[in-house]
This record gives structure tokens, C-alpha cells and sequence, in this order.
């Protein structure tokens, strides 16, 4: 069986980093306000190789717990798709119809099927598993996203957004979407051209943000933003007065540029920013910061601002990351929390307020699947579906029922947001199939409270090399070709690869003709054999077969499958070939008294039924007999042609043979016998054979108003026509206008036919007629057509 592995037990829907920073308003006073970044989508991007589609409907399948944190206001995302929010809710941002900060969580009004959170500065977003985006709480800056300016306390729709499978609300009043096509969408404040479409003009609704594509994850910072691309490099846009935006200037950027470290090229899996500070996570487990380092935010020791990543110190192993206002989180695969930078309210959780320059452990947590951080709080989420908190607490964004501050992690009261699925087990794996076969997947989701749930249906399946191996959407793997390939196997944000063998087609049945063998005493019956592949295929084995016969004293096999009776009984003749086995059953009789011929035909007769008995009609003392006999082998046979004579033996072999022969007498009735031998045994047959010569009789064919008539005016004429013959039987007729060429022939049924295509003036109409066996007449007739 296969395990999703330890990075993969990281649901990325709940792999979200927030924190709070530093934004300086153009001409304004410093202003502390909140940024979230997007859902992690980007790491299992590149640790699995997910598509952004996969990954959308992945993510669309099933609920991860997850949690955010604001400026001063904190989400939650219960496994139900249900969401919740504690804290400040001066603008409505708790979405709960008031302006009533909450102390402990308040259920957000009006949204179900959620799939991920973002909290911004005074704002919040919901994406829906239908892809579209939701928002309540400030909108000063159209930071909604719904057209207007206009506060909310109760979500309302993004406009012109579907599809999206991550967001971003950030502490500079803009907001950002990913694309399932891996495009970024912005809206909401631009002064520093944080919505990266080229100017800094404020957006009431999204906008593209230009020059981006293959995009896996998001982060949008104080008043700017950060991108991860689907190759491992990321991207900034926005402003950069402290090197934010990683590009070795202060310069800020209204499109997006390319974070300037080697270190990093090609290896970030997760990105994360809130203040005017940036994080990554490289796929070995480092973690790199750059830009504002007042506090130590970056973790290299020191307070020096850094425009291009440096590497966090002592850090490692790490498996999520989270960017405060002015502090850092990051989430080890050990379950640990460890914090570094400002930490004047506690909130890097060591139990003082002491600000640290490098990583410091978060004291009494353990178990913890996701971490957020907010301005100046920092939330944790354990795999027991429990919420701890810690730092500023002035507006109960704790969750605790206090306004208290907190420098060691505090429960979150009354939540819980369920169990957390931190594997998926797919059987069998590995899956080895011969080329044709197919193989039914089995995908079992494993959470943290110890119990588990068949998802095969809801699970997403696709194959590294379809001409392999293909599969299902509801995991059934064909095997197609010879060779080596990788089911992807997906459920929400886990995955793991089923490996995949196929070999060469093999025998899936035999076909053995006869199936059932009755011969008489001395007989032989030959057997054919052909193998059936698992890959549809087909091959006439016969000479490869081996044989055995259950009883040889009353029938033996040879080498080639060539049965032979040796005495009156039963038997079973075994075929085995490609590890197949099948049974023929064996009845041998006694020699004598057994039919022999199974059925005559005359070639080119008409056969009648004549007192009871089979006629067969003819036109030629030459007539052609096929024999069909009931055994194969090899047969004497001779026949009396009508005179009473037996002509002399021939030997023949197998069913189906023509005999020519010569009938005895000139017109009229024939007794042909038949006789044939076998092995002891012989059989005949009878029939009547009547050699007909005579040529129907054309008795009358004229028109209506005599043998030269007029036709209508269409040019059909209707001729009147009497024929009688010799014989009965369906006689048949076609005509002939001026020497063109003959019609078809068709049925006589009645005493008129019908003559069409007639030229004006006199048309010489040519009738034939013939019976059954071919004799014809034919009569001429003229037709004036007026």
C-alpha cells in the first residue's frame, strides 16, 4: 500500500501564512493595518506535480480545517464548510450582520461550502467550492471587490470571478485571486501598484495582474504582492522601500519582477508575507526571508534590511510558514511551532516579550498542522481540530473570552473544527498487470482522530503516461501497453503516485473446436485450439497445445491434437496451453449404423416441397451437389445417377465438397443416390432432381387497345401479358425499349406490366420472361407514344 508522506499530510488548504506589517500611506501617517497570503497551493504543485486543473478539483472534493489571522481579527474554516470569526469587527469584517467585537467565535452569516479563508487589514474573503470568491468588512478601497465603496457586514460575491482555487486579503486593502488557468486577479488599493496591472489606480473589481502565467500560489503584503510560479521561482510586485520585493532595489514595481536569488531558483515550494517582510520555503525544508528587518523578522541575527533572501538560521525540517506584522512562524514536520522577530505582545509564544533575532520554540504546543500569524497574534492549529492563540489580545482575537495578552498559547473556546485528514492509503501499490487488464483502485482517507473513510469515488486519478497505463476517473487502471508508469492518485490537497508495471498480454481462456467430439469406433476428429489474450487479441495455438487423454483405451490424442477412437466409451481429452487448461468430452460409438451425411445441396437449384417429399428443379443434365458430412476425416463416396447404377468409389476429405454429376436421363425426373463410407460405416441419401428445359410460354403480350397501342402521356405504357410454363414456380420479367439496354428483372405477380420511359412516336418494347431455373422467351411489341 502507499502513504502520502510526511509534506503531504500538510493539507495545503490549511498551509496558510498571515502576519501583519509595517504599510507607509503615501502622505499619510505609519499605520499598522494586516496582510494574509494565499492558500499553499504551490507546494504540492512541486513536490507531487500537480496541473493547476487537478489541483482546483482537488481541492473542490473535500474540507480541510484551516485558520487566519488579521490585524486584529481572527477566521477559521470547519471541516463542514462552515466559517468562523472572532475579534475586531468595526467594519463587519466577523461577518455576522454587526459591528460587535467578539471575544470568542461567532459563526460568519450566509456562507456555506467553503473551501479556504483570508483575513485582510479590516477586511475578509471566503472562496467557495464552486470557485467563486466572497467578501465582508471594510471597502474603502474596493478591496471587496463587488463594485463599490460601501462597507459590508454579511459576504457578498466578488464580481467577474469564477474558478479560482486560491486567495490573498492584504493589510494594504487589496485583495488577490489565483486562477485554476494560473492567472492572478487583484482589486482594492493600488498606490503603490500592489494590483500589478500598471498604473496605480484603485480597483473596485479584478483586474489581471500583467505578464503572469503558470501560477501556483499567492501572498499579498502590506502594499505589495508575491506570486510562486509553477517552475519554483517567484515574483513580487508593489512597494519595496525595504527590499520586499527581493529584487536587490528599493524601487517599487507596478508589474511583477523576479525575486533576484540563486539559492532559490527553481526550489521554493511555499511563499508567505504580511507586513513589509518575505518568506519562502525551499523544498529541502530551509526557510529564506528578505526585506524590513527592524526586528529581526528576517531571523539572520541581525536588524538589517536584506533586498535580495537571505537564509533563516538553525532552521530546518520545516514544513509551513507564516508571515506577521513583524514576526515569523514556521511549522516543523515534528509538529513544532517556532517564532522569531517582534514580540512586544508575545506573540512569538516563549512566554516573554522579548523580540528575537533567530527562531526561538513556541512553548506547550505540539501536534500542530497549520500555523497563522496576525499583526501582533499568532494562531496554531492541532491535528485534533483544536485553535490555540497567543500574543495581542486587545480586541478578543485570542478567542480565549478575554482581552488579555497572551505570551504562551491559550485554547481558542468553543471551536472545533474537526478531524484532519493527514494521509490517504490507495490499494493495491504497487500494480502489476499483464497488457489488456484492468485493476480497480482503492483510496481510504486517514484522519487525526484515528478513523477513516472509503473516498475512491470522490478521489482524482491521472496517469504520467497514458499509453502505459490510463485510468478512470473512478480509479480503474488499464494496462495499454508494455512497460513503466505512475498513477497520481489525489484527495483534497494530499497525493501520492501508485507505481505502475504492465508486461506482455497473456492467456486469459482457450477455445477449443469442437468443444464436444462423438465418433464412431475408429474414427478421428482433429482438434483446433486458439488462445484468448488479456489484450483482446487472439492466435491459432494448436501446434503449441499439449494434449492428454483421460481414458486412452477408448480414445487417445496425439501431439498435434489429432483425437482417435479405439473403443466404445467416454473420455476427456485435456488441452493446456499458457497455463490454461480446457476439457473436450469424448463419446465413442460403434462402428456401424451411424449418419455419416449431414445435409446435400443442389448448386443453382430451386428446391420444392412435392408430396411430402424434396424436389429439387434444374435446368442442365449437369448438376453440381455439394455434401456436407457430420465428421471430418476423410470419406469414399460414390452415387447413382438416376440409372440404377452405383459409379465407382472416391475418396474425399473434410465437409462441404461438390460433386459433378451426370444425370442418367435427358427431361424429366432423376433419383439420385448418394453414399459415402467412413471407417466401417456407411450412409446415404436420396433426392429428386427434375432437369426443366422448357422456356415459359408468352401466351398473350399486348396493350390495352391491341398489339400496337398508345401510351399514356408520361410515356408509360400498361401491357397486358399471359405467360404459362411447365413447371410451377415464380416466374419473372424485364423489357427492353428500342434495343437499350435491359431493365432488371423483376417478380410476375399479375396479368398486367407497367412499361415506363417511353420516346414519342414508336418504341419497340423487347419482353423476356423466364422460370426459376433460367429458361427464358421473349416477345416484341410496338407502342406509339402520342
Amino acid at each position: 500500500m502507499t502513504q502520502g508522506v510526511l509534506w503531504a499530510t500538510r493539507p495545503f488548504v490549511s498551509w496558510v501564512i498571515f502576519g501583519k506589517g509595517v504599510n507607509y500611506m503615501h502622505g499619510l501617517s505609519r499605520k499598522v493595518t494586516k496582510v494574509s497570503i494565499a492558500v499553499l497551493l504551490a507546494l504540492f504543485m512541486v513536490l507531487n506535480c500537480f496541473s493547476i486543473v487537478s489541483l482546483q478539483m482537488a481541492y473542490a472534493s473535500v474540507v480541510q480545517p484551516m485558520i487566519s489571522a488579521g490585524t486584529y481579527h481572527s477566521l477559521a474554516l470547519k471541516s463542514d464548510g462552515t466559517v468562523w470569526a472572532w475579534g475586531q469587527n468595526s467594519y463587519g469584517q466577523l461577518g455576522d450582520g454587526t459591528t460587535t467585537n467578539r471575544y470568542t467565535p461567532v459563526q460568519v452569516q450566509g456562507l456555506s461550502d467553503v473551501v479556504a479563508v483570508a483575513a485582510g487589514g479590516g477586511h475578509s474573503l471566503a472562496l467557495k467550492s464552486d470557485g467563486t470568491v466572497w467578501a465582508w468588512g471594510a471597502n474603502n478601497y474596493g478591496q471587496l471587490g463587488d463594485g463599490t465603496t460601501a462597507n459590508r457586514y454579511t459576504p457578498v460575491q466578488v464580481q467577474g470571478l469564477s474558478g479560482v482555487v486560491a486567495i490573498a486579503a492584504a493589510l494594504g486593502s487589496h485583495s488577490l485571486a489565483l486562477k485554476s488557468d494560473g492567472t492572478v486577479w487583484a482589486w482594492g488599493y493600488n498606490y503603490y501598484g500592489q494590483l500589478g496591472d500598471g498604473t496605480t489606480t484603485n480597483r473596485y473589481t479584478p483586474v489581471q495582474v500583467q505578464g503572469l502565467s503558470n501560477v501556483v500560489a499567492i501572498a499579498a503584503g502590506g502594499s505589495y504582492s508575491l506570486a510562486l510560479k509553477s517552475d519554483g521561482t517567484v515574483c513580487a510586485w508593489g512597494y519595496n522601500g525595504q527590499g520586499q520585493l527581493g529584487d536587490g532595489t528599493t524601487t517599487n514595481r507596478y508589474t511583477p519582477v523576479q525575486v533576484q536569488n540563486q539559492n532559490l531558483q527553481s526550489s521554493v515550494v511555499a511563499i508567505a508575507t504580511h507586513g513589509n517582510h518575505s518568506l519562502a520555503l525551499k523544498s529541502d525544508g530551509t526557510v529564506w526571508a528578505w526585506g524590513a528587518n527592524a526586528y529581526g523578522q528576517l531571523g539572520d541575527g541581525t536588524t538589517t534590511n536584506r533586498l535580495t533572501p537571505v537564509q533563516v538560521w538553525n532552521l530546518s525540517g520545516v514544513v509551513a510558514i507564516a508571515g506577521g506584522g513583524n514576526h515569523s512562524l514556521a511549522l516543523k514536520s515534528d509538529g513544532t511551532v517556532w517564532a522569531w522577530g517582534y514580540n512586544g505582545a508575545g506573540q512569538l509564544g516563549d512566554g516573554t516579550t522579548i523580540s528575537r533575532y533567530t527562531p526561538v520554540q513556541v512553548q506547550g504546543l505540539s501536534g500542530v498542522v497549520a500555523v497563522a500569524g496576525g499583526s501582533n497574534h499568532s494562531l496554531a492549529l492541532k491535528s485534533d481540530g483544536t485553535v490555540w492563540a497567543w500574543g495581542q489580545n486587545g480586541y478578543g482575537q485570542l478567542g480565549d473570552g478575554t482581552t488579555t495578552n497572551r505570551t504562551t498559547p491559550v485554547q481558542v473556546l468553543n471551536l472545533n473544527l474537526g478531524p484532519w485528514i493527514t494521509s490517504i492509503t490507495v490499494t493495491p501499490s504497487p500494480v502489476n498487470l499483464p497488457k489488456g487488464r484492468t485493476q480497480q483502485l482503492t483510496v481510504v482517507a486517514n484522519y487525526s482522530d484515528g478513523s477513516s473513510q472509503d473516498v475512491t469515488s470522490s478521489a482524482t486519478y491521472s496517469s504520467m503516461n497514458p499509453s502505459v497505463a490510463s485510468v478512470s476517473s473512478s480509479g480503474l487502471v488499464t494496462a495499454v501497453n508494455t512497460g513503466s508508469t505512475a498513477i497520481t492518485v489525489s484527495y483534497g490537497s494530499l497525493s501520492t503516485q501508485v507505481p505502475v508495471t504492465v508486461t506482455a498480454a497473456v492467456v486469459d481462456s482457450l477455445t477449443i473446436t469442437p468443444s464436444s467430439v462423438t465418433l464412431p469406433k475408429g474414427g478421428t476428429q482433429q482438434l483446433t485450439v486458439t488462445a484468448n489474450y488479456s489484450d483482446g487479441s487472439s492466435q491459432d495455438v494448436t501446434g503449441s497445445a499439449s494434449y492428454s487423454s483421460s481414458n486412452p483405451s477408448v480414445a487417445t490424442v496425439s501431439s498435434s491434437g489429432l483425437i482417435s477412437a479405439v473403443e466404445v466409451g467416454s473420455a476427456a481429452i485435456t488441452v493446456s496451453y499458457g497455463g490454461k487448461t480446457s476439457e473436450v468430452p469424448v463419446q465413442v460409438t460403434a462402428a456401424q449404423g451411424g449418419p455419416l451425411i449431414s445435409e446435400i445441396n443442389v448448386l443453382g437449384g430451386v428446391a420444392y416441397e412435392v408430396n411430402g417429399r424434396e424436389v429439387w428443379y434444374v435446368n442442365s443434365d449437369i448438376v453440381s451437389i455439394e455434401i456436407s458430412f457430420v465428421l471430418s476425416g476423410t470419406y469414399h463416396l460414390r452415387y447413382d445417377p438416376g440409372n440404377g447404377s452405383w459409379l465407382g468409389w472416391y475418396t474425399r476429405n473434410g465437409s462441404g465438397v461438390v460433386e459433378t454429376v451426370v444425370l442418367a436421363k435427358g427431361i424429366g425426373a432423376n433419383l439420385v443416390r448418394i453414399e459415402a463410407e467412413k471407417d466401417g460405416n456407411t450412409d446415404y441419401r436420396e433426392l429428386i432432381i427434375v432437369v426443366d428445359q422448357v422456356s415459359p410460354s408468352i401466351l398473350k403480350l399486348r396493350g390495352f387497345r391491341g398489339a400496337t397501342a398508345t401510351s399514356d402521356p408520361s410515356g408509360t405504357a400498361i401491357l397486358e401479358i399471359n405467360v404459362t410454363d411447365n413447371l410451377p414456380g415464380q416466374l419473372y420479367y424485364q423489357y427492353q425499349i428500342n434495343g437499350g439496354i435491359p431493365s432488371s428483372w423483376f417478380s410476375l405477380t399479375g396479368g398486367t406490366i407497367s412499361i415506363p420511359g417511353l420516346s414519342p412516336g414508336a418504341n419497340s418494347i423487347t419482353v423476356n420472361v423466364k422460370d426459376q431455373v433460367g429458361n427464358v422467351s421473349s416477345a416484341t411489341i410496338t407502342i406509339f407514344r402520342i
